[in-house]
């Protein structure tokens, strides 16, 4: 997936195409936290009708911190879509003899939106990742999303080893209010941390 590609899709994702598919999936295996590349696949599996769209649908809905983006997205695909089934349908119809037509019904609409305002209602959210061994904290500032309501055991690691300590000891703050089991490890780490005051970026 180049720059220029990302952009043009970015600004045009009516233009999503079997083509496209794999370099998003690329793009979202190398920077799973990057919600623009997440929504963007969820679109493109969806534009191709994809049996791979409600697994990321799923994915899309639990990394994204505003749902009704998503809803709405994929509410005027799913109407653009059933515009051009309609025209489809409707040239086929006249072009089919008189005792041959048939009613086209359009149910696929109605069952994407009810699986959308099952995810919508259900409020997914993404499992903490566990730290791998071979794992390397050597990667872009761009591709870590600067959002409070993101916070992992791996991100909090990940700011501790590149020297962002005061975000590290937030993260670390909330993991140790959201798990009570872990908060004297976690406040192991902060008292670290704290000591490290004066290498702070």
């Amino acid at each position: 997936m180049t720059k220029e590609n990302y952009i043009r899709y970015l600004h045009s994702p009516e233009t999503l195409s079997n083509e496209s598919v794999e370099g998003f999936k690329e793009l979202t295996a190398k920077y799973p936290y990057c919600q623009t590349a997440q929504l963007l696949l969820c679109l493109n599996l969806l534009q191709i009708q994809s049996k791979d769209f409600d697994n990321q649908l799923a994915i899309t809905a639990a990394s994204l911190t505003n749902r009704k983006i998503l809803k709405t997205l994929i509410d005027s695909f799913s109407s653009t879509q059933a515009i051009q089934e309609k025209d489809k349908a409707s040239k086929k119809i006249k072009a089919t003899p008189i005792v041959e037509k048939k009613i086209v019904t359009p149910t696929l609409k109605k069952e994407k939106e009810i699986i959308i305002d099952k995810f919508i209602k259900e409020n997914p959210k993404i499992s903490k990742p566990t730290l791998l061994k071979d794992f390397s904290p050597d990667i872009e500032k761009n591709s870590l999303v600067e959002n409070d309501d993101i916070v992992s055991e791996t991100l909090a690691m990940v700011y501790e080893k590149q020297g962002y300590y005061k975000k590290a000891i937030k993260i670390y703050e909330k993991l140790s209010l959201e798990n009570p089991e872990k908060s004297s490890s976690f406040a192991t780490r902060i008292e670290k941390l704290k000591n490290n005051n004066h290498q702070q970026k």
